[in-house]
């Protein structure tokens, strides 16, 4: 999705980002990074916006999807 200025951080220029979820053991790790934000719109101690412009390699964005992908599904097992 497209986020204005200043909507995910203060000073922070408009990008394209993906909100995922992150692992709880990470979470504040990948807050430290520059460009990865606390998720826009989503629970903001679950959630993270990683922008998608050119500021990460592909691969590194890949993992952190999969990383989501099994944080949720870890959590949907444990609700069956």
């Amino acid at each position: 999705m497209n986020v204005e200025d200043n909507k995910l951080a203060p000073k922070a220029k408009g990008r394209t980002v993906i909100n995922l979820k992150a692992d709880k053991s990470i979470f504040d790790a990948l807050l430290c990074e520059e460009n990865i934000f606390p998720g826009w719109h989503m629970n903001k101690k679950a959630w993270i916006s990683v922008s998608l412009s050119d500021y990460f390699p592909d691969e590194y964005v890949f993992s952190l999807v999969d990383m989501s992908y099994e944080t949720i599904r870890n959590l949907n097992s444990k609700k069956k």
